[in-house]
């Protein structure tokens, strides 16, 4: 019997795509693949650091693209859902596209298959309610501004529309959940993270829900630059998600 292997990823979806590049370029029947945030260390298990390879991660994107298009879609929008083990989930989902036979022997069903899409259509419908409803603040610098708290990490999917939309001022989305947001200089989308816990410091005690978080956010977007915020964080690097090899917009709809 295979021993099953885990394999550590840094949380973005390049990296999840790599880890997959590995398991299929090992083998392995089964995986475990699991956020370095949220792996909780055994000793009896044999572990693997997974470093993001934009090369391995495009390969494997562009692999499953010719193979089937739709699960492509699917594979996207379910990582993004954030689901327990969605990441093992998907790596079997991925090897079903290839060796059917194979993923049946290891229990991988046509109802898991079915789970999967609804999954994602589930993320699929709260992308759509955020585009009908989001409404931007304007800030004293006038860049246009949000702050959300969804369900599922929707904000990658968020950008193509918003562009469309909103395409002759600067905006900032920001989940307040995830700590990173999307901004839009009039030319491009960069990714960033703001130092919440130093904003959220003089105001713990009203921290009680997400709703709390957006109104101190709001309120501190009031106060600052906006402009400035955004420009000293890029300037740090501080967000490691990188897809701009994959240019996944073109299954955001």
């Amino acid at each position: 019997m295979e021993e099953t292997k885990t394999l550590i990823y840094d949380g973005s979806f390049n990296g999840f795509l790599t880890a997959v590049f590995v398991g299929f370029e090992e083998k392995r029947k089964t995986l475990n693949i699991n956020k370095k945030t949220s792996y909780n260390n055994n000793l009896f298990t044999k572990t693997k650091i997974i470093f993001t390879d934009m090369n391995k991660a495009e390969r494997v994107w562009k692999t499953i693209q010719n193979k089937n298009s739709t699960a492509l879609k699917n594979i996207y929008f379910s990582f993004l859902s954030e689901k327990k083990n969605i990441e093992n989930v998907l790596y079997l989902y991925i090897k079903s596209l290839f060796t059917p036979y194979q993923a049946a022997q290891i229990g991988f069903s046509i109802t898991e298959q079915i789970n999967i899409e609804d999954v994602s259509l589930t993320v699929a419908k709260e992308k759509r309610y955020l585009e009908k409803t989001i409404k931007f603040k304007e800030s004293n610098d006038g860049v246009f501004y949000t702050n959300i708290a969804p369900n599922f990490d929707v904000i990658p999917l968020l950008s193509k529309h918003f562009r469309i939309r909103v395409n002759k001022k600067p905006w900032l989305i920001y989940d307040v959940n995830r700590n990173y947001g999307i901004y839009y200089d009039t030319r491009s989308i960069e990714m960033i993270v703001l130092d919440t816990n130093q904003i959220f410091k003089t105001s713990q005690s009203k921290l009680r829900n997400n709703s709390a978080k957006i109104k101190i956010l709001n309120k501190h977007f009031n106060k600052n630059n906006i402009i400035t915020l955004v420009i000293n964080k890029l300037q740090q690097n501080s967000f490691p998600f990188n897809n701009s090899k994959l240019n996944l917009n073109r299954i955001a709809n």
